[in-house]
């Protein structure tokens, strides 16, 4: 796996190709199409993480079948950030403020250049709302960007443990248990 306090996972690529091949045993063909999610890269990480973790899947593709090649997302999620989000309502009183609703998604103004997008995937009634980072960082899909955006935000309310969205898509939080 990952030792304590290292960023890139050197393993990943065994890892890739060994879950491509239970479900090639199980499903008699290999899928066509990956997104995979990754947490847990600070933002002075994210540049060797895209070079070395993405040729290890790339080559995981290759070893399983040397002519597959499936579409393929890599998705760096980020959830330390100082980034916050408000709505605000005037009234009579003047202006209020509250956290954003649960699937607030933010893809514009305040984002990189590159494929990037904010969520605010749970509902918070006490204390700040805090938004999740996605970085679309490789990308041979053919989905749109607002696939990703429902993709992401649809998988947030896929955690067995709690009825409602959680801050992260669940196999983001299932990589913690």
């Amino acid at each position: 796996m990952q030792n304590v306090g290292e960023e890139i996972m050197k393993t990943v690529g065994r890892l890739v190709e060994r879950a491509l091949r239970v479900y090639l045993a199980e499903n008699k063909q290999l899928p066509s199409l990956i997104i995979f999610y990754r947490d847990g890269v600070g933002d002075s990480q994210i540049d060797s993480t895209k070079s070395e973790e993405i040729n290890l899947i790339l080559q995981s593709f290759t070893r399983v079948n040397p002519s597959y090649n499936p579409q393929f997302a890599h998705i760096i999620v980020t959830k330390r950030i100082s980034d916050k989000f408000f709505e605000f309502e005037e009234g009579r009183d003047g202006t209020t403020y509250r956290n954003p609703s649960s699937g607030t998604m933010v893809c514009s103004d305040i984002v990189s250049g590159s494929f990037e997008y904010f969520i605010c995937a749970q509902n918070v009634t006490q204390g700040t709302a805090k938004p999740t980072r996605y970085q679309v960082v490789h990308n041979t899909t053919k989905l749109s960007a607002d696939t990703f955006y429902c993709l992401t935000f649809q998988q947030c309310f896929n955690y067995y443990n709690w009825t409602g969205a959680i801050r992260t898509p669940a196999c983001v939080q299932y990589a913690h248990k």
